[in-house]
């Protein structure tokens, strides 16, 4: 498969993943510079209380 950066059908892909990411609860989706698209949901890092998750990883929501 040939994918081109920043051509109509990645962008296109772009948006159709990110809709992906925001139907399975990601309430924060971003698109980097270079075409990279990022996910996440609740928080987690240092603002938080937690530590940073690998890249791999997911941070649990906090309780309700």
């Amino acid at each position: 498969m040939t994918r081109l950066a920043f051509s109509p059908e990645m962008r296109r892909a772009n948006a159709l993943v990110a809709d992906w990411f925001r139907d399975a609860g990601a309430d924060r989706v971003r698109e980097d510079a270079a075409g990279n698209l990022m996910a996440g949901r609740g928080r987690c890092g240092p603002r938080s209380g937690t530590t940073s998750p690998p890249p791999i990883a997911t941070c649990p929501r906090p309780a309700a």
